[in-house]
């Protein structure tokens, strides 16, 4: 009996040799070099780096949310390996929020500072999320499935 090689997963998130420059001025200045990171199935990856690193803009790449005068110049970004880069905007949008999505480090610009993060959270649910009905079974499945996603973090 031949025995074979078991076939390696594919990356649920694979960006390789992102480049990023700032386009705004008419000459292209290089922001972004190379960067490459593969994230499989049920893994957490931390982008950690200083200020200014180009943690943020690697993410927003593959998000499709640079900001104006800022461009990919190489590389791919894979998501279940559909290289996002070459989705028409209308198509990468509508993964977001349901397949992907990003938590940027300000706090400021990311929650609101009157409330909670479990009511945030609670907040982004879908109205379908808990069972039909409502009431006290649908706010106790809220709040497990609160209670679940910051026990994650």
């Amino acid at each position: 009996m031949a025995v074979s090689a078991p076939v390696p997963a594919t990356p649920l998130l694979a960006v390789e040799g992102l480049r990023l420059a700032a386009t705004a001025s008419g000459t292209p200045v290089p922001l972004l070099d190379g960067v490459s990171l593969t994230v499989g199935r049920g893994e957490s990856v931390a982008i950690v780096g200083e200020s200014g690193s180009g943690k943020s803009l690697t993410m927003r790449a593959a998000m499709g949310l640079l900001p104006d005068g800022v461009e990919v110049t190489g590389g791919t970004v894979r998501l279940d390996g559909t290289d996002l880069l070459t989705l028409p905007p209308r198509e990468r949008a509508a993964l977001r929020g349901h397949r992907m999505s990003l938590l940027l480090q300000d706090p400021f610009t990311m929650l609101h500072p009157q409330l909670t993060c479990g009511r945030q959270i609670a907040d982004g649910l879908r109205p379908g999320f808990a069972a039909p009905g409502g009431g006290r079974a649908r706010r106790a499945a809220v709040r497990a499935e609160v209670v679940r996603r910051l026990a994650e973090v």
